[in-house]
C-alpha cells in the first residue's frame, strides 16, 4: 500500500510537470496577426452602366491615370478590408458605385 501511494506520488508528479512543460512549449506558438489594408480599385470601363461589373476593376498601379473628384465616371473604389471585390459590388448598382467612388473622371 505505501508503495501503490508512492508511485501515485511519483507518476502524478511527473504527470504535472509534463502538463506544465506542454503548456509553456505550445504558448511559445502563438499565431501572428495578420494585418489587413483596404484595396483600391481602378475602372477600366468608359461606360458608367458597367460599373457594378467586377470583370472592369482593376488593381490599381502606379502607371494608372489621375482621377478627379468629378465626373460621371467612377474612377476608383476602396474596398474595405477583409471584403473582396465581388462581395463589396454585388449589393450595388452601378449608380451606388458611381456615388460610393473614391474618385471620378469624365
Amino acid at each position: 500500500m505505501k508503495n501503490l501511494i508512492r508511485n501515485l506520488k511519483t507518476y502524478g508528479l511527473l504527470t504535472i510537470l509534463m502538463v506544465g512543460g506542454l503548456i509553456i512549449a505550445f504558448s511559445a506558438f502563438k499565431a501572428k496577426e495578420v494585418k489587413r489594408i483596404d484595396q483600391v480599385y481602378y475602372f477600366d470601363s468608359n461606360n458608367a452602366n458597367q460599373a457594378n461589373d467586377p470583370e472592369h476593376w482593376k488593381l490599381v498601379d502606379p502607371g494608372l491615370p489621375s482621377c478627379g473628384t468629378t465626373g460621371s465616371i467612377p474612377c476608383t473604389i476602396t474596398v474595405p478590408s477583409g471584403q473582396t471585390l465581388e462581395d463589396y459590388l454585388s449589393p450595388r448598382s452601378a449608380k451606388d458605385v458611381l456615388d460610393d467612388a473614391s474618385s471620378r473622371r469624365d
